[in-house]
């Protein structure tokens, strides 16, 4: 069956990292490469795609500030930027999904505009927000390594399985973003739908170790270049069979 082009996510502009999450489930330990899809009847799905793209440069520039922040003016340049790219290639969505950041709604908005489809549905959920850094959060770099230590921001920012002080590690986020996707962003791929996921530079790493099979230390080193729309097709066993990058 030919493979259908879905989700494409963007992880938003802006030059600061998260807001806060907190969930009484953040500690569930989902399979990051354990899943397989299938349909309802129990039958393997046929082919799928997904495509992904974040606009700006934003995660690990400076440490993270705890407000809501907006998309910088680069930001907006890149979003649009990406949607040229995408409606070149005649993708018409059918659904959309963005965390509760205004960043990610406000780029998710723009690119729908640039590409005259500003009236599909769109469903915002906190599940798909930044990593929270806690105690870093309205620090840049050099205050916060006064205070704590070189060595230890950065395990803060580089570890898997390491939260900063009132904040959540990658693995703290892949707990909640993981699941999210397999329970309400999947459903509607396994049914056909075509779908944009504009959300962040981590959340996004949650559902590409499922994609690219990483492993919790191999995540860590995959980097996201930003406002590049990238197209992933997957075989029935979702395995990807085709990545497509449309930087440039």
């Amino acid at each position: 069956c030919t493979a259908r082009p879905w989700a494409t996510w963007f992880r938003r502009p802006s030059s600061t990292w998260a807001s806060r999450w907190a969930d009484s489930s953040r500690r569930a330990q989902p399979s990051a490469t354990k899943w397989s899809a299938r349909r309802p009847n129990g039958a393997a799905v046929g082919r799928w795609s997904w495509r992904w793209t974040r606009p700006s440069s934003v995660i690990v520039r400076t440490v993270p500030r705890r407000r809501d922040v907006d998309l910088t003016e680069q930001g907006v340049s890149e979003a649009k930027k990406a949607a040229a790219r995408l409606k070149e290639r005649g993708i018409q969505f059918d659904v959309a999904y963005t965390s509760a950041l205004k960043r990610a709604q406000r780029t998710l908005g723009l690119v729908l505009d640039e590409m005259g489809q500003s009236g599909i549905p769109v469903r915002k959920d906190a599940a798909l927000n930044e990593r929270d850094y806690g105690d870093l959060n309205g620090l840049n770099k050099d205050d916060a390594r006064k205070k704590w230590g070189e060595e230890q921001v950065h395990i803060w920012r580089r570890s898997y399985d390491t939260p900063p002080p009132g904040g959540e590690s990658l693995k703290d986020t892949v707990a909640r973003a993981l699941p999210y996707y397999v329970q309400n962003i999947l459903p509607g791929v396994l049914r056909g739908e075509s779908t944009l996921v504009a959300a962040h530079g981590n959340s996004l790493r949650a559902l590409i170790m499922v994609l690219e099979k990483h492993t919790p230390e191999s995540i860590l080193k995959r980097e996201l270049a930003t406002g590049v729309p990238i197209i992933y097709r997957l075989n029935a066993d979702a395995t990807v069979a085709e990545k497509i990058d449309l930087a440039g």
